[in-house]
């Protein structure tokens, strides 16, 4: 009788065991990223499940439902499965994110996972950066289009320039410290999104990166991997030193800074490729620089007008205006054949060296290139030279990458224009606007506005009177 006990109670035991083995055993979802409630989130974020083990792919792709339903690719790392969509996620919507019961657990014993799981998060809404007020010490300030909230990013900060990560989450900008001197400083906009995911409405302390106790370090330009920081250094005058503006990299984080170009040359218009390939000017030789840092291949892309250019959305051409010399047409035939300049748009191959002219006809001056981040367009100012059309404002023009089908985005307004100069173009990240700034010729003294146009050329807006400089935050 004692064994028969013995034998039972070992039974009992074995199955308690047993029981709690497979219960431990049991899959659960631990944690997700981006996390529930958040706001604000990049729409490059991956989404994330941290299970209690390595699951099967298929049976928890079986058991997911995301909405809206995006293409995508599912990874492991560990016991974290990512989903990566193939195309950003839309900015300012509500992802719903829901794990049925049922998906399997890899390896043995395979046990299904037990309770259903639901979340959601909200994709961040591009908000458009500028500086305000103009030919006053400026603030950096950030604007939402949908809804007009202003946010300030600085206080009393007289910051001349700055820019933007390529993921739209830091600012780099250039601050006055005393006359003559400015520094370098880095503020992260992700800060402004507090453990309740809700935006601040005071502004943020900012990291000083870059000290100038004898220069003015201003052109701040961040590059696509975040690596370098290109900026002009423009020093206080002091016996042997240039008095002249320079290029300069700064290797981050907290690296040191190099000088880009030629030791005795001016350099000036650091700006960054999608690639990683910086250009800028040498006033000295009349020529772009284009330059990769790493390994330190370089090419001249002659040029006389030293005017801001912009690299192709690719990051394999660099396109800037030049001038050039036209007939006058109707010349007086005893007078020598007078010229008048103009400014054509030159794109440079940096495999090939090759030149082409965009502008093509003679008769028209271009100038401010900027290309949408999908590749399809091109803005740029133009002014003709055609005594019929000319207007004393240059006006926003659009193309095909190739200068292609070009029209006038504002055609309805020309007229109305004529007086308007038009640039600082900045494409939003999916291209579906464009924000600039116009100037009015005939009044100087006013304060320019900055302005947000549909890529078609549809419901153009005031946004603010005295802004400048816009770039896109997310």
């Amino acid at each position: 009788m004692r064994r028969w006990f013995v034998i039972l109670l070992l039974l009992l035991v074995f199955l308690i065991s047993s029981g709690g083995f497979l219960l431990w055993r049991v899959p659960h979802l631990l944690e997700v990223s981006p996390a529930p409630g958040s706001w604000r989130v990049s729409a490059e974020e991956p989404l994330r499940l941290r299970f209690s083990r390595r699951m099967q792919t298929a049976s928890v792709d079986a058991h997911l439902q995301i909405d809206p339903a995006l293409e995508g690719e599912l990874a492991w790392e560990g016991n974290t499965l990512s989903f990566t969509p193939d195309t950003p996620w839309p900015s300012g919507i509500t992802v719903t994110v829901r794990l049925e019961a049922g998906a399997y657990a890899a390896g043995f014993p395979a046990l299904p996972t037990t309770g259903r799981t639901s979340w959601s998060f909200a994709i961040s809404r591009p908000m458009l950066a500028y500086l305000w007020l103009a030919n006053l010490p400026a603030d950096i300030y950030a604007l939402d289009p949908v809804t007009g909230e202003i946010l300030r990013l600085t206080e009393a900060a007289n910051v001349q320039d700055f820019s933007v990560s390529a993921d739209g989450t830091t600012l780099y900008y250039s601050a006055i410290t005393e006359a003559g001197k400015a520094d370098i400083f880095r503020l992260s906009w992700r800060d402004r999104v507090g453990k309740e995911h809700r935006v601040s409405k005071e502004p943020l302390a900012a990291t000083r990166l870059l000290a100038c106790p004898d220069a003015n370090c201003h052109a701040v330009q961040i590059s696509p991997t975040g690596e370098y920081l290109a900026y002009e250094r423009i020093p206080v005058q002091a016996p042997g030193q240039p008095d002249y503006s320079q290029v300069w990299l700064l290797s981050l984080p907290g690296g040191i800074s190099t000088l880009a170009g030629d030791p005795s040359h001016e350099t000036i218009l650091p700006d960054w490729s999608s690639s990683g390939k910086l250009a800028f000017y040498d006033r000295t030789a009349q020529a772009f620089i284009l330059l990769d840092p790493h390994s330190q291949e370089a090419r001249s892309f002659p040029n006389q007008t030293g005017e801001t250019g912009g690299w192709t959305t690719d990051g394999q051409s660099y396109v800037a205006p030049e001038i050039t010399f036209v007939p006058v047409p109707n010349a007086a035939a005893e007078f020598s054949v007078p010229e008048m300049p103009t400014s054509h748009l030159l794109r440079f191959d940096w495999s090939t060296a090759l030149i082409t002219d965009l502008t093509g006809a003679a008769d028209l001056e271009d100038a401010f290139p900027a290309f949408s981040p999908d590749g399809k367009r091109l803005a740029f100012a133009r002014r003709s030279l055609d005594p019929a059309q000319w207007t004393i404002g240059r006006q926003l023009w659009l193309s095909d990458p190739d200068r292609k089908n070009a029209h006038p985005l504002l055609n309805a307004d020309l007229a109305a224009l004529d007086a308007y100069s038009h640039y600082d173009f900045a494409w939003k990240p999916d291209s579906s606007q464009l924000a600039y700034v116009r100037s009015n010729q005939d009044y100087p003294l006013d304060p320019p506005e900055l302005w947000l146009v549909d890529a078609n050329g549809l419901n153009r807006v005031q946004l603010v009177v005295g802004g400048y400089a816009p770039q896109w935050v997310r």
